[in-house]
């Protein structure tokens, strides 16, 4: 479990126990939660957006997929490509 530089939480989860991290779980401070697969090459898929509700229980958003990427400079998740 780490924290980002904008106060989100990430957990991450190797579920093949091969030494790499298979999914991510980031938290924001808000209480919105993306769950990212590993797909390659520092590129992470989103497969599920939710939210913590007032009393702390998990509601999944509306599907949307898409990618996104670790910048190496700063350590963030980012939507896109980096140059």
């Amino acid at each position: 479990m780490v924290e980002d530089t904008g106060g989100a939480t990430l957990i991450l989860t190797d579920a093949d126990e091969d030494g790499d991290a298979d999914y991510a779980t980031e938290i924001t401070g808000d209480g919105h939660i993306t769950v990212s697969e590993h797909t390659g090459d520092g590129d992470w898929t989103v497969i599920e957006r939710g939210h913590l509700d007032e009393h702390g229980s998990y509601h999944r958003d509306a599907e949307e997929s898409g990618w996104i990427r670790v910048d190496p400079r700063t350590g963030d998740w980012v939507r896109g490509r980096i140059e």
